[in-house]
């Protein structure tokens, strides 16, 4: 079970590092050395990786989108939100980013440790109705906590009208 499972970043960067780099050292950093020390550097590793492209995507492509929808539809409705609240959203999802790296690292940790009920193809998991119902339901879960995150950021208790 272990033995089987290949961290993310190793399946990502493994074979190009190694070029470079002796592959017991690359296997070491990305996760896959076999001791503890190992799957935190690969933990860490994968957590600085997705951490560090959601930066580098937060700071180019939204800025490009709305510099472009400014200029294509300049009447519409979203193209005159006040800087502010622009900042504003900036600032909630740059607080966001660390908890969203982490989702990767759960996952490969889950993995690791036999945790996870994740599938090789839609074939492993029963099928497409069972593939579908569940990415539904995850779906769905999500947005409940994310709703409800929303409400107490805000004060608002959700049940109350």
């Amino acid at each position: 079970m272990g033995a089987l499972h290949r961290p993310l970043m190793q399946i990502l960067f493994g074979s190009l590092l190694e070029r470079w780099i002796d592959p017991s050292h690359v296997a070491f950093a990305l996760g896959s050395g076999g001791s503890l020390l190992s799957d935190a550097c690969g933990l860490f590793s994968c957590w600085l990786f997705v951490y560090m492209a959601l930066r580098g995507f937060y700071a180019t492509v939204p800025p490009l989108l709305r510099w472009y929808h400014a200029r294509r539809y300049p009447k519409a409705p979203t193209s005159n939100v006040t800087e502010p609240l622009i900042e504003n959203m900036k600032e909630v999802a740059n607080a966001a980013f660390p908890l969203y790296a982490t989702v990767p690292i759960l996952t490969d940790l889950f993995q690791r440790k036999g945790w996870a009920m994740t599938c090789d193809d839609v074939a492993d998991c029963g099928g497409w109705m069972p593939t579908l119902l569940g990415c539904l339901g995850y779906f769905a879960f999500l947005e409940v906590v994310i709703f409800v995150d929303h409400c107490m950021r805000l004060g608002l208790n959700p049940r109350r009208p």
